[in-house]
């Protein structure tokens, strides 16, 4: 007998054991707790790797290794003196370029005027050697029907051969202007693209 009830003895305690469960399942609450959720699934972490464009030091870190953070929120600060120094000397150079910009520019505009006075020279140059010339001319046939004496021609003569050295100067001024241009402008160009190459380094 000993054994039927022993037997009888794991019945009982297996029928309060499921009868215990079958309570607790239909007593158990009803709902979640507000602000749980229940669901079944796996999640899983995405991990972002951080990185900046502009290389530096970081100075300050504003965020916790783990921490929930938002699209946009700032992480850190970067050490921003050594781009600030930069930053101010692109600034210098700029300026230094806009001055040369205008220096260059104020000097092509009085080369440019050179130019014209020097063309103005030349072309009242021209017609002071189309005035002797045609003086000379005269003198000559003057000279051949003994109107005039030669010492009149030959200071007509003189006259003209003048006229044409001074045309021949006032030529040469038009040519060295334009030359200086075109040098005042190479010079310009190449300064510019030496600047543009400092300040790209």
């Amino acid at each position: 007998m000993d054994k039927s009830k022993r037997h009888l003895a794991w019945w009982v305690v297996g029928l309060l054991a499921v009868a215990a469960i079958v309570a607790w399942w239909l007593l158990r609450p009803a709902g979640v707790p507000e602000g749980f959720a229940v669901s079944n699934g796996r999640i899983e972490a995405t991990e972002v790797d951080i990185a900046s464009k502009i290389a530096g030091r970081i100075d300050t870190i504003l965020v916790k290794e783990g921490q929930f953070v938002r699209e946009g929120e700032v992480l850190a600060k970067m050490d921003t003196r050594v781009l600030q120094e930069q930053r101010l000397e692109a600034i210098a150079q700029i300026k230094e370029a806009q001055s040369a910009v205008a220096a260059a520019q104020a000097l092509l505009e009085q080369r440019q005027s050179e130019t014209r006075a020097a063309q103005s020279l030349v072309n009242q140059r021209q017609a002071e050697l189309d005035s002797v010339a045609k003086r000379h001319t005269r003198s000559r046939s003057l000279a051949q029907r003994g109107a005039i004496s030669a010492q009149q021609l030959d200071d007509d003569r003189a006259a003209a051969e003048s006229a044409r050295a001074a045309l021949e100067s006032a030529k040469a001024q038009v040519s060295a202007s334009k030359a200086a241009i075109e040098s005042g402008t190479h010079q310009y160009h190449s300064g510019a693209n030496s600047r543009r190459s400092r300040a790209s380094h």
